[in-house]
Formats: C-alpha cells, sequence, structure tokens
C-alpha cells in the first residue's frame, strides 16, 4: 500500500474532476478534495488498513460522496416557525445572499399560504404539524406529549403535508 503522499498525487486530479462534476464549483471542488484528504490522513494515522489502491479509491470515492451529502445538508436552509399565540406567528429565516426580491416574494406568499392552510386542517392533524414543523420537536416527543401511537403521528403528519400541499398549491 503506498502511503498518502503517493495516493494524493496519483489520485487528485481524478477525484476532483468528480466532485467537480457533482458541484460544478471549482473553489467547492478543491475545498472537498482537502478536506477528504485531509480525513484520509487521519484515517490512515490511526490505523486505518487497505486491502489494495483500489480499495483505498473505493474509500476515497466513497467517503468524498458523503461530504459532499454532509455539505449540502449544512448549506440547506430551512425556515423555522415560531408560534407565539394563535394569532400572532413569527417568521425567521437565513439571509442568502444570493436570494432575489422575486423569489423572497414568492417565498413568503407560499409560507402565507401554509400558515393559513395549518388553521384548515383536522384539530390533530393541526396540533401534529404545529409541534413537529413549526415547534420543530421529534416525532417520538409528539406522541408522548399527545398520548398518541408514534405510527398514528407518523400518519396525521403525512396527511397533513398532503392536505397543505393541495391547499397551497390549488
Amino acid at each position: 500500500m503506498k502511503n498518502v503522499d503517493l495516493i494524493y498525487t496519483d489520485n487528485y486530479k481524478r477525484i476532483f474532476l468528480h466532485f467537480f462534476s457533482i458541484t460544478k464549483n471549482k473553489d467547492l471542488s478543491e475545498d472537498l478534495c482537502q478536506d477528504l484528504f485531509i480525513k484520509l490522513r487521519i484515517a490512515v494515522d490511526k490505523g486505518q488498513k487497505f486491502d489494495s489502491e483500489k480499495g483505498c479509491l473505493n474509500w476515497l470515492f466513497r467517503a468524498g460522496k458523503n461530504m459532499f451529502f454532509d455539505k449540502y445538508r449544512k448549506k440547506r436552509t430551512s425556515p423555522v416557525y415560531n408560534f407565539l399565540d394563535e394569532d400572532e406567528i413569527i417568521y425567521n429565516y437565513k439571509a442568502d445572499p444570493e436570494r432575489t426580491v422575486e423569489s423572497k416574494l414568492i417565498h413568503d406568499e407560499l409560507v402565507q399560504q401554509a400558515l393559513i392552510g395549518v388553521q384548515h386542517l383536522r384539530p390533530n392533524f393541526k396540533e401534529t404539524y404545529q409541534l413537529h414543523v413549526l415547534n420543530g420537536m421529534k416525532f417520538k416527543d409528539v406522541a408522548f406529549i399527545t398520548g398518541r401511537k408514534l405510527n398514528t403521528v407518523l400518519g396525521e403528519m403525512r396527511y397533513a403535508r398532503i392536505k397543505l400541499k393541495k391547499e397551497i398549491f390549488n
């Protein structure tokens, strides 16, 4: 098995091109490559053994794919809702410098339609939706608080989302 420096020089271009084909962003691809080879160095220092160069390449591509998905998940922003009372709702969202005025207006309108749609849900669907989505609770916690079974809560959430989609897009 080659040492990490040789693996780096032999495979950097191949891994960079793989990341670039996924991200279409040179800087992000370089960052991912750098993080990946640091991760490889740490793994080898901790005693990670590879059967062959092919096994090491498979590990690099798998770890790289997982790193990309982790960065993508962190990058995505999701709205955070907090209920103060039935009539007053505060909507906080993370500022996005690439967000245009038009996309912000469309997004705000969809949020308002969703909040109106929540008011039309059946009481148990509404309660489940508010606790899970708007207050950020886990399904297990929602089930415990409401005294319903976990599968019941999951089903209610599914139907609540379906009804909200119908309300918003119809």
